[in-house]
C-alpha cells in the first residue's frame, strides 16, 4: 500500500510542479501557438492523463527559451529549410504575395524551433525549383518569321522555279480553283497570293 501512496505522491507533485512551470511559460510569452500548447497540456495532466515524450521534449524547449532565455536553436534539418526559405523570399516580385506569407510564415516557425511538415517541405521546394528556374533568353533563333511589315518579294522571273521554302503542297487554290502549288496554309497558290511565298 505504501508504494501505491508513494507513486501517487509522485504524481501529484509532478502535477503541481509542471502546471506551475506551464503557467510560468503562459505568464511570459505572447506567441498564440505555445499559449495554446501549454494551456492543453496543463489540461490533459489535471485530467489525470501522461504527457508524451513529445510533449515534454517541445515544452522543455520552450520553457529553457522563454523562462531561462536560452536561445533555442533548429535542427540541423531544419536550418537548411531556412536558409532555403530566406533565399526563396530575395527572389520573390511584388505579385508573389501567397509565396511571400507562406513563406515569411515558415520562417517564423523554424526560427521558434517547431519542426515544418511534409507539406510545408514540398511547398517550399517547389518554389525554390520554380525560381531557380533560369529564364529562357530570346536570341534570333527564337524570333517569329514574320516580325513586322511585309517580308520582301524574291525575284522571279517567268523561266524560274517557284522558290518552295514555304509550299505546303499540291492542290486547288481557293481563289481560282486550278490545282496549283499552295503557301504554307494550304490556301491560296502563289498567283492569287498577295504576299508573296
Amino acid at each position: 500500500m505504501t508504494t501505491n501512496n508513494n507513486t501517487l505522491d509522485q504524481a501529484l507533485q509532478f502535477q503541481a510542479s509542471f502546471v506551475s512551470a506551464a503557467n510560468l511559460v503562459i505568464s511570459r510569452t505572447q506567441d498564440t501557438w505555445v499559449l495554446d500548447f501549454c494551456k492543453s497540456l496543463i489540461e490533459q495532466v489535471e485530467s489525470g492523463r501522461n504527457l508524451s515524450a513529445k510533449q515534454l521534449a517541445i515544452f522543455n524547449k520552450n520553457y529553457d527559451s522563454i523562462v531561462n532565455g536560452t536561445p533555442t536553436q533548429p535542427s540541423v534539418d531544419q536550418t537548411q529549410y531556412l536558409e532555403k526559405a530566406k533565399k526563396c523570399l530575395t527572389m520573390l516580385n511584388e505579385k508573389d504575395e501567397w509565396n511571400k506569407n507562406f513563406l515569411e510564415s515558415i520562417i517564423s516557425q523554424i526560427e521558434k524551433s517547431r519542426t515544418l511538415s511534409a507539406k510545408q517541405i514540398t511547398m517550399l521546394e517547389k518554389i525554390e525549383t520554380e525560381k531557380s528556374k533560369p529564364k529562357p533568353k530570346i536570341d534570333d533563333t527564337m524570333k517569329p518569321f514574320r516580325v513586322s511589315g511585309k517580308p520582301k518579294a524574291k525575284a522571279t522571273t517567268p523561266d524560274s522555279p517557284i522558290p518552295t521554302t514555304h509550299i505546303q503542297a499540291m492542290g486547288v487554290c481557293k481563289k481560282c480553283n486550278k490545282e496549283k502549288e499552295l503557301d504554307f496554309q494550304g490556301n491560296l497558290c502563289q498567283e492569287c497570293d498577295p504576299m508573296p511565298f
